[in-house]
């Protein structure tokens, strides 16, 4: 995986990655750049490209998490990556490939009310049981999951972690797996 674009990745930066088996673009991988953009660096049948300035999706902020998370309907890859801007509030850039959108992004709210994880929050994703989750540390430092409904179109407040026993430490990493099968 040797490419002098990755000389351009932020020291410190948070990586996230997803496959898909279906898709020509196997597995594709984000990172954040001196610069604060989210590159998206793409490994193929043809090997590894990208990771260039042209290949920036949206801009964050310095050292942010990121998590991404996708899934196919109708074949077709849908992809979010979510991250803090520069306030500090929860982002989403999203891909849609049967559109003809390209990247495009948001900023979740509930009930009209930005998401604001814990400056030291790590982020997770995933597309789970309707609609999508995305998990992330709050300031009292609990573990916070969020839901966006794609039916309603909204956002939601989901699950406390881990309810009254405790906090997690700051910074907790944060990961998350989700699967269609009902007999695992």
């Amino acid at each position: 995986m040797s490419s002098p674009h990755l000389n351009e990745m932020l020291p410190g930066t948070a990586i996230a990655a997803t496959a898909s088996s279906t898709s020509s673009n196997s597995l594709c991988l984000y990172f954040q750049d001196s610069h604060g953009g989210v590159r998206e660096f793409i490994h193929s049948a043809t090997g590894w490209n990208g990771g260039t300035t042209y290949n920036v999706k949206f801009q964050s902020k310095m050292l942010s998490p990121i998590a991404v998370t996708e899934w196919l309907k109708s074949s077709k890859r849908h992809i979010r990556i979510y991250s803090l801007n520069r306030a500090g509030y929860l982002t989403e850039s999203a891909f849609d490939e049967d559109s003809n959108r390209g990247w495009y992004g948001g900023i979740p709210s509930i009930r009209g009310n930005l998401v604001q994880p814990a400056s030291y929050s790590k982020i997770s994703a995933i597309p789970w049981d309707g609609p999508l989750r995305v998990y992330y540390q709050a300031f009292d430092n609990k573990i916070q999951e969020i839901g966006y409904d794609s039916v309603r179109r909204v956002w939601s407040l989901g699950q406390t972690m881990p309810g009254q026993v405790g906090r997690a430490l700051e910074g907790t990493e944060i990961a998350a797996i989700g699967w269609q099968h009902t007999n695992i």
